[in-house]
């Protein structure tokens, strides 16, 4: 019974280490560094120049290697940053608002004077191989709008220096008859832009508020001549434009 109990106990017991000179021998521990996210990865400096295909939308992503601003260019950078986290899923208004705001500099215009250029901004975010590196960022551009040349004058930012030039100011064709349409000052026109006016309020007003406004607003800028006014859309309200434009008959 007592023989029993001791080969119990020793069966139980916790085996011996074995001697120093029997252990196995290890090799350094090689470790795998995780890459380190770059939210900026790819993000083009303010002041690029590129040549943007025509016809790309909103929220694209650019292949388009940046070319020098002396080159002939069809757009150029004049905002970016890295996306919040909150938004990144749904940025569309949050960078709208960005980029409305930060154009007329980009163009070298006023805001009063804004309405009148044949220019846009357009923005763009990484790629997938940009965003493989942890990329989360958005840019805003500023390019021509039909029928102005597609091609931007000048050599970077401002897009313009000193007054804006009639081949990139609205103005509207009524040779059509009722069919107006948007051409360059420097084409045959029936009406000139004049001026923008500031319209208050947080709802987009309906057609009968802006012809009341129109009524107030443009008459005193155009005198006794005919006049035609435009403004902006639901979306370019949301955006942050909020001016109307008048025309005055040539």
């Amino acid at each position: 019974m007592v023989a029993g109990m001791t080969l119990l106990l020793t069966g139980c017991q916790e085996q011996a280490p074995a001697p120093a000179s029997e252990r196995a021998q290890v090799g350094p521990a090689v470790v795998w560094a995780e890459p380190v996210a770059d939210a900026r990865a790819g993000m083009p400096n303010r002041g690029a120049c590129h040549r943007l295909p025509a016809g790309l939308t909103g929220g694209s992503t650019d292949a388009a290697a940046t070319v020098p601003c002396s080159d002939p260019h069809t757009s150029v950078t004049y905002l970016s940053g890295v996306l919040p986290a909150e938004i990144e899923e749904a940025p569309q208004a949050w960078v709208a608002q960005r980029c409305s705001a930060a154009l007329p500099e980009a163009a070298g215009l006023d805001v009063a004077t804004m309405p009148a250029a044949f220019l846009e901004w357009v923005w763009l975010q990484p790629d997938q191989a940009q965003r493989d590196r942890g990329a989360r960022w958005f840019r805003c551009d500023v390019r021509s709008l039909a029928p102005a040349p597609a091609e931007l004058p000048g050599a970077g930012l401002p897009v313009f220096r000193g007054d804006l030039p009639e081949r990139w100011t609205r103005c509207v064709s009524t040779e059509q008859g009722d069919e107006a349409a948007y051409v360059t000052c420097d084409q045959p026109h029936q009406f000139h832009w004049t001026a923008s006016v500031p319209v208050s309020g947080e709802q987009h007003p309906g057609n009968r508020a802006w012809e009341e406004l129109a009524a107030a607003e443009c008459r005193p800028l155009v005198g006794q001549a005919a006049f035609w006014f435009t403004y902006p859309n639901q979306a370019q309200w949301d955006a942050g434009d909020r001016r109307l434009s008048c025309y005055r008959a040539v």
